[in-house]
């Protein structure tokens, strides 16, 4: 039998900060599941979310820096004539986490894909994942 590791404790008076990259409907309604459970896991600690994300994440109190619904593009042509909005969009996301420093991020398969000097800090969800 495997013991678990222990998990690292904050100071009770600091939130715990999760940034979360979601870019579409469906990583919005899991990144808000998450958060939900880990609320109700700890109720005790405070969780400050923001990032990426759509109405559910909005709903479970994450501050948006843009909503998913404006990054959904289909097609090589759709994504270069969009080339300057993602760009600035993962300046935004880079600036976030040098400035705010989360203790997690959480990301699905979207513009978190380039973020790739966050090894070590990143959940990555994907809708083979079940939240029960």
């Amino acid at each position: 039998m495997n013991a678990a590791a222990p998990v690292p404790s904050l100071p009770a008076a600091r939130p715990l900060r999760v940034m979360v990259s979601a870019g579409e409907i469906s990583g919005d309604m899991y990144a808000a599941a998450i958060l939900r459970e880990m609320r109700r896991l700890r109720p005790d600690r405070r969780i400050e979310a923001f990032g990426l994300g759509g109405d559910r994440l909005r709903d479970e109190g994450a501050e948006l820096f843009e909503h998913a619904s404006r990054t959904g593009v289909i097609g090589f042509w759709e994504v270069l004539k969009r080339a300057r909005f993602f760009a600035r969009l993962l300046r935004a996301m880079k600036g976030a986490l040098a400035a705010r420093r989360p203790d997690l991020l959480l990301t699905g398969r979207t513009i978190s894909d380039r973020l790739e000097t966050l090894e070590g800090h990143a959940i990555t969800y994907d809708e083979d994942v079940a939240l029960e």
